[in-house]
Order: C-alpha cells, then sequence, then structure tokens
C-alpha cells in the first residue's frame, strides 16, 4: 500500500487530493485561511482512513516541532553570548576613558583577558592615531568580541544538546 500524501492538481483552480486513495478534499476559495483549512480536513482523512500513517505523521510533526525549538533555543543562546561579548568590550572601552592616565593593570589585564580583539588597538601604540582611527578600532574589536563569545556560546549550546540526546538514550533525564 502507497504512502499517503497529500496532492495537488496544480494551475489557479487547484484541487487537493489524498495519494493513495484519491479522495478530492473541498477547496473553498473564499475562505481566510484556505491552507489551514485543506490541513485541517488532509488531518481528519489520515486519522480516520490511513491511522497507521496519521501515527507515523503525528511523530514527524513532533519531532520537526522538537528541532525548531531546539534551534530557536541555540539562537537565543548565541545572541545572548554575542550581546555579552559586545558589552564586555564597550565596558573596556568606557573604562579606558574613565581611567585614561591613571588606569589599574590589573583591571586591565582582566579586560584583556575578556576581550582578545582588544589587542587590535595595539596599532595605535606606535603610530599616531586620530579619535576616528581608535573608535573604527574599537568598533571592529567590540564586534569581532561578540562573534567569538557567539562562537563560544553556540559550541556551549551544542554541547548541552548533544549531552542531552546522550543521557536521553542513556534512560537519565534532567
Amino acid at each position: 500500500m502507497p504512502i499517503p500524501s497529500l496532492r495537488s492538481t496544480g494551475g489557479q483552480r487547484s484541487e487537493f487530493y489524498c495519494s493513495a486513495c484519491n479522495t478530492k478534499f473541498e477547496t473553498q476559495l473564499s475562505a481566510p485561511d484556505m491552507k489551514a483549512a485543506i490541513q485541517n480536513q488532509w488531518d481528519e482523512h489520515l486519522s480516520s482512513v490511513h491511522p497507521r500513517h496519521w501515527e507515523r505523521e503525528e511523530k514527524q510533526r513532533a519531532e520537526r516541532l522538537a528541532s525548531r525549538e531546539r534551534s530557536i533555543t541555540r539562537r537565543r543562546v548565541i545572541i545572548a553570548f554575542s550581546v555579552v561579548g559586545f558589552l564586555v568590550a564597550c565596558s573596556y572601552v568606557f573604562y579606558l576613558r574613565l581611567s585614561h592616565p591613571h588606569g589599574n593593570l590589573r583591571v586591565m589585564s582582566i579586560f584583556d583577558a575578556l576581550c582578545l580583539p582588544s589587542r587590535l588597538t595595539f596599532v595605535c601604540i606606535d603610530v599616531p592615531c586620530t579619535t576616528a582611527d581608535y573608535a573604527s578600532l574599537w568598533a571592529v574589536a567590540a564586534i569581532l568580541n561578540a562573534g567569538i563569545y557567539g562562537i563560544g556560546g553556540g559550541l556551549l549550546a551544542l554541547c548541552v544538546s548533544q549531552l542531552r540526546s546522550l543521557l536521553k538514550h542513556t534512560g537519565v533525564h534532567f
């Protein structure tokens, strides 16, 4: 028996039908959300006429929804880490501006460790730079730092995802 799927005849006045049993579905062109109406008809047809395939379809939908939620969570983690990286670079610039002549070397070394692209500003040590050059260097450093933190957040989210799937397969849930 073939696997049922929703098919269309195509064209302006397309009709939808089941590929397994050729049952046609009513298409109401005046319906505000025709796609949702046809999807509902398809769901009812699958659950009543092809129950085994309905279970498979429901399982696939659940997997797609879970995958979409994991993807959204990963994106949020990446964006959050990127924002933190950008804010670290901005706070470093703010600290340098506030404590210009008498900066604390320990604080500056901590910021140097947290903002690796700040080493780009070493160009301004020997070469006289204007304020615009210095600002553009720090803008590039902040964007690069956001990227570095975003990559770190993405790798962390991927590791947590892999750990969860590994624990799920071993029977441990958290």
